[in-house]
């Protein structure tokens, strides 16, 4: 049952490397003192230089928050405190509150679109169908390029790349947005978190500064259009899109933004909440994606808000009952199976419909001549039945079908900033593709077999150009 937090993330990122220089990525963070363990302080020392001790296996052991029972093994979950030096002090710090290392890949300078546009005017709207979102609205690229940059001002995360800062800066200073001047010392790992994150703010500059003709190719809608304003929901979660453009008719066009293909979206969000809301489009016809609004009914799910936090329970009710073709006398609570595995690894202490759920998922694994996930059951269940869903859906032209029509009808566009000319010169490009005009990929989870919890998602799609 890995992650990359807690113990889990120590041994992958400090084990065995000495001490370890890293920076604080929360906002506050609660420390104690190694005399003091139990008696905490808050610190507001967001993007301070950390150095985090050199310990074995056995110390960090030591330092456990909440030691496991006799004899049981330690989680990858299990939390974890270690000393480490701030300023000259030796603290006990949470190890979730500290960002990557960066020998280790990119750090997490925390420049997702929420934190660079705190501070903009908000306002509420009715947008895409949803009541009163709150939005932050940009009438010009100025106004937006004003507040991004007084937030990578003050973003001291930044400050352990100070060129890499200075180039982003630059960036929203001035007013030629179709490139990015990198200043040397800045590698493509941050370059790659301009195109991941910073790329969702960068098309609206293109668009408010009358760049759309030349800097966007494939499906342009702004083509012959004027745009009145820029329009971000600050709803992280929001299930419309990325931003959206309003049109001087009033109209909007609805955009998800992505570097390159970027990560897949949500199936639930995306797809099954328009089901949802109007299940006539299924047309009572026998389908994948039936058997997946079907499920959604069955763990309580009436309204698209209810997908938020059920996904993983449709996931084993759409597994439990079709993959591994268990009625409700065998495994009369699905998701029951799923709180089994996750709270031990010991058979013994399941339910006796865990114990024959389990029994049923190695049979089918071995099947499927998955090696990996038999190799890791009970930790690979989430990951193993969310890929068998995926090829299920793709493998049933009439769910296909089904799906094609739902993102044709939602209509919005698919930004792709292209990441190889912005890596190798600055230049900004988008390739825009309409909902309604591509092939559809289901996938299951990207997450590994020894994650339970699935934290890359459970069932996502893609929408290419072409053949998915």
């Amino acid at each position: 049952m890995a992650s990359t937090g807690g113990i889990s993330a120590w041994r992958k990122y400090y084990k065995g490397k000495g001490q370890v220089q890293t920076v604080v990525k929360s906002t506050s963070i609660k420390v104690s003192t190694p005399s003091k363990p139990a008696t905490f302080q808050s610190l507001s020392i967001q993007g301070e230089t950390v150095t985090v001790d050199n310990l074995t296996e056995e110390e960090v052991l030591s330092y456990l928050t909440a030691p496991p029972r006799a004899n049981q093994p330690v989680s990858d979950k299990a939390k974890i405190r270690v000393p480490a030096t701030i300023k000259g002090r030796r603290y006990l710090v949470d190890i979730d509150d500290l960002s990557k290392p960066r020998e280790t890949g990119a750090s997490d300078y925390k420049l997702q679109s929420a934190n660079l546009i705190n501070g903009a005017t908000k306002v509420r709207i009715n947008l895409l169908g949803h009541e009163d979102v709150e939005c932050a609205v940009f009438k010009s690229a100025s106004e937006l390029c004003r507040i991004v940059k007084t937030n990578l001002q003050s973003n001291r995360l930044l400050d352990q790349n100070p060129n890499f800062k200075k180039s982003l800066i630059q960036y929203f200073s001035g007013d030629n947005y179709v490139k990015i001047n990198w200043l040397d010392a800045v590698d493509d790992s941050e370059k790659n978190q301009f195109a991941k994150y910073i790329g969702e703010l960068v098309i609206g500059l293109i668009v408010l500064s009358g760049k759309a003709s030349s800097n966007i190719t494939g499906t342009n809608p702004f083509t012959g259009r004027s745009v009145r304003s820029f329009v971000l929901p600050l709803d992280e979660s929001f299930p419309g899109a990325d931003s959206a453009f309003e049109l001087q008719d009033g109209s909007y066009v609805p955009v998800s933004s992505k570097a390159n293909s970027g990560a897949a979206a949500s199936l639930f969000s995306n797809i099954l909440s328009y089901v949802v809301k109007n299940p006539s489009i299924l047309q009572s016809r026998e389908t994948w994606i039936k058997k997946l609004y079907d499920a959604a009914g069955s763990v309580g799910v009436s309204d698209e808000r209810g997908l938020k936090t059920a996904s993983k329970k449709i996931v084993y009710e759409v597994g439990m009952r079709h993959i591994l073709g268990l009625d409700s006398r065998t495994v009369p609570n699905t998701y029951q199976v799923y709180q089994d595995f996750k709270s031990t690894d010991d058979m013994t202490k399941y339910s006796a419909a865990g114990r024959r759920a389990y029994t049923a998922l190695a049979a089918a694994m071995k099947a499927d001549n998955n090696e990996t996930a038999l190799r890791n059951l009970d930790s690979s269940t989430t990951v193993f039945l969310s890929k068998k869903i995926a090829e299920a859906l793709n493998k049933d032209a009439e769910s296909i079908k089904i799906m094609l029509k739902i993102l044709g009808a939602k209509d919005y566009y698919q930004a792709n900033l292209q990441t190889t000319s912005l890596l190798k010169d600055g230049t900004i490009q988008f390739k825009m593709l309409r909902s309604g005009e591509a092939t559809l990929k289901i996938i299951g989870t990207k997450s590994g077999y020894n994650s339970i919890e699935a934290s890359q998602g459970t069932l996502n799609y893609e929408l290419k150009y072409g053949t998915a």
